[in-house]
């Protein structure tokens, strides 16, 4: 199993909800992991059409909570919310055997 760094996560974690919940309108971002090493980070963007983000031509590169949305199908997760840590920790140790430490 890849072991991420807890400590890294939680302030990713922050950041994510932050954009998402805090910045301004047009600002939003998206909660990154690399499965290969287990670095996680927030991409972030402020485009009024919501349209602008990254491409990452590497299969070992996901966006944590897009995935974790399509897992967990329901109503609370179609709008954006923050994230626990503990939720995302579990997720991605159950999803991408990642386990954060």
């Amino acid at each position: 199993m890849i072991r991420g760094n807890l400590e890294t996560l939680k302030t990713v974690i922050s950041n994510y909800n932050f954009i998402t919940l805090e910045a301004p309108n047009e600002c939003y971002g998206n909660l990154m992991i690399d499965t290969d090493d287990g670095e996680v980070w927030t991409d972030e963007f402020c485009d009024f059409t919501h349209n602008e983000y990254k491409v990452y031509n590497d299969d070992a590169i996901h966006d944590v909570i897009q995935d974790y949305r399509w897992e967990n199908p329901c109503w609370e997760n179609m709008y954006p919310r923050k994230y626990s840590v503990e939720e995302i920790a579990k997720f991605c140790k159950e999803y991408y055997g990642v386990e954060f430490v």
